[in-house]
């Protein structure tokens, strides 16, 4: 690869600004955390199961929780993503991973509850607009609280303003920005812009639900030149888009 590399340092709880927006808050769970209300095991493996990257993850079985320190939002768009896994689903169902935003440690907005994963899976919630201010954090809970055989997993979480998705997927990222311009005559019809050139690079794109929707390997992305695509068949909606080689990964919205 012919850019530059910025690398992360591990690290459980960070407010700092980067390529795509300010991170307001993340957690790999590579280390102590630090300032978070903690309920669950954090573990390298268990099982079949290992962390989504990195040595780390959390695993919170029925009853437990994780909570956030606290923070505050800005105006404007703001998403949260996260890595989730299911070990053990209960024969019972219904059970699921269910995300909260809190301010003063009350619930002010329901984020989603997740169940049925068999895999790693990477969830996106957008927040809205009006949530801005100061003491809110974010909660993790398996829910009912009945069956202690069910377990999750978390791993990556990012709370990130702009209308970048940014997740802590990787500890390295390219020193580099993309651009997406789309043909003002069908707007399905993209061009990609990188400021550097991206050798041998997937370009994958994923649904806010973490559905891959299209994936192509093996591109080069040459600084300054468009990388065409149609995506004629893909439906109206919000997506992520991402460039990933062996150096590291950037992330993007895209909305068609």
């Amino acid at each position: 690869m012919k850019n530059k590399l910025i690398t992360l340092l591990f690290i459980t709880f960070t407010i700092k600004a980067n390529l795509f927006g300010q991170v307001i808050i993340s957690q790999d769970f590579e280390g102590p955390l630090a300032g978070w209300i903690n309920q669950g095991n954090l573990v390298s493996s268990q099982g079949t199961v290992n962390p989504h990257a990195g040595g780390g993850m959390l695993a919170i079985n029925t009853g437990s929780m994780l909570v956030s320190p606290t923070f505050s939002l800005p105006g404007g768009a703001k998403i949260l993503t996260f890595w989730v896994n299911e070990y053990n689903a209960s024969p019972f169902g219904g059970y699921g991973i269910s995300a909260s935003l809190l301010q003063n440690s009350t619930s002010v907005l329901s984020l989603g509850t997740w169940s049925d994963l068999t895999t790693w899976t990477q969830k996106g919630v957008n927040i809205p607009n009006g949530f801005s201010g100061s003491n809110f954090s974010i909660s993790f809970a398996v829910q009912p609280f009945i069956d202690p055989n069910v377990r999750f997993y978390l791993d990556d979480i990012s709370l990130s303003t702009g209308t970048t998705a940014v997740g802590r997927q990787e500890t390295t990222y390219f020193y580099s920005d993309i651009n997406i311009t789309q043909d003002p005559t069908n707007h399905k019809r993209i061009k990609i812009y990188a400021d550097a050139t991206i050798e041998n690079a997937d370009l994958q794109i994923n649904s806010l639900d973490g559905q891959v929707i299209l994936l192509k390997k093996g591109n080069d992305f040459i600084k300054s030149t468009p990388f065409e695509i149609d995506l004629s068949e893909i439906k109206e909606g919000i997506y992520i888009i991402k460039l990933s080689n062996k150096d590291g990964v950037i992330t993007s919205k895209l909305i068609l």
